[in-house]
Parts: C-alpha cells; sequence; structure tokens
C-alpha cells in the first residue's frame, strides 16, 4: 500500500511538472518581454534640482521615468528617445526640479525609470530614493 501510494505522489508530481511549462508557454506573446539594465548610476541633489546620469542597455526606443513621494506623483511620467544606439549601453540623464520635497523616513521621493510592454504596463522598474539635501 506504500508503494502504491509513493507512485501515485510522484506520478502527480511529474504531471504536475508537465503541465507548467504548457500553462507557461501558453501565456507568451509572440515578441520577447522588454528589458531594462542600468549601471553607473549617479544621483546629486541640490537646491530641490535632481539630476540623475547612468548608462541604460534595452531593445525598445524609449524608456520612461516618474517621480512619485508616496501616492504623490511629483513629476508625471515622462518618455526618454533614443536610448538604443549603436553601443549596447547608452548614457542618459534626467534634471528635474521639485517644488518641494518634504521626507520622512517612511515617505521620501522616489525616481522610477522603466520601459513598457506593448499593453503599455511599466516593466523592469528601477527604484532609486531620492535623499533631499541636508541643511
Amino acid at each position: 500500500m506504500k508503494h502504491f501510494i509513493s507512485i501515485l505522489l510522484i506520478g502527480m508530481i511529474l504531471v504536475g511538472c508537465g503541465n507548467s511549462e504548457v500553462t507557461e508557454n501558453a501565456g507568451e506573446s509572440s515578441g520577447k518581454e522588454p528589458f531594462l539594465e542600468m549601471r553607473n548610476i549617479h544621483l546629486q541633489v541640490e537646491e530641490m534640482e535632481v539630476n540623475v546620469t547612468a548608462e541604460v542597455s534595452t531593445e525598445e526606443d524609449y524608456i520612461y521615468y516618474s517621480i512619485a513621494q508616496g501616492e504623490e506623483v511629483l513629476v508625471k511620467e515622462k518618455r526618454i528617445e533614443g536610448v538604443r544606439e549603436d553601443s549596447p549601453w547608452t548614457s542618459i540623464e534626467i534634471e528635474e526640479r521639485l517644488k518641494d520635497i518634504t521626507s520622512t523616513k517612511e515617505n521620501i521621493p522616489v525616481l522610477s525609470i522603466y520601459v513598457k510592454n506593448e499593453a503599455g504596463e511599466a516593466i523592469n522598474p528601477n527604484y532609486i530614493p531620492i535623499y533631499p539635501e541636508v541643511e
């Protein structure tokens, strides 16, 4: 009886593993999922001016960014063009002047940099916390 239950459990596990591949592949679209990689990120905040430089790698024509503090959007979504050039890494620069940054330990402003999929959803977001300068 123990052997029968063991064989039954192993069979169920194998069937479950086999079905997971079918399920995963069934939801895929014909295109590749967009990606965004970032390196050499440098953030500077002076007198409410946020400056970010970085290198990005993507196969997309555009990347997007926004700045939010909790639920409040400080900078609405903006698009950066020309990120897919001859080299695999492209330098970007973001400069934004914020009207007011109020910082608490739980609620600091965050810069989000991302690409979008075919449905217009943000994919691979990179979150960069913006710590205001200390006076």
